[in-house]
């Protein structure tokens, strides 16, 4: 998480990983359900090391377009970056105005999976 700042609230954390139609809706207000969101999980490793695991918020219609699995687990840099590849294009968001969009659209976060800052 880094900082920014944000039209609305200031500085403010900022939450990586979130699609460009997905930030959309959070700074237009756009209303979303809970069953409109997907989260895509990969975790990568290095032989037996675990190095870390991303976490990706998607419109359910984007996690399908994109056609990969919801969870992945990689081992190689080259598989990651084919994963990756097929996301779209991602974007961040204000964690303030993330919180806020989940609150607006009674969304419980842990539910989701993604993290909440």
């Amino acid at each position: 998480m880094g900082l920014i700042i944000c039209g609305k609230h200031g500085e403010s954390g900022f939450t990586d990983r979130v699609s460009k139609e997905v930030a959309s809706c959070i700074d237009d207000g756009t209303p979303l359900k809970e069953s409109d969101l997907k989260v895509v999980v990969i975790r990568m490793y290095d032989e037996d090391e675990f190095l870390g695991t991303n976490k990706y918020l998607l419109t359910e219609k984007e996690f399908k377009k994109s056609g990969i699995p919801e969870v992945s687990v990689v081992d190689k840099e080259s598989t990651y970056d084919v994963i990756k590849d097929k996301l779209p294009r991602m974007e961040g968001a204000c964690s303030s105005c993330l919180n806020n969009f989940y609150k607006n659209n009674d969304i419980d976060p842990s539910s989701i999976d993604f993290e909440r800052l």
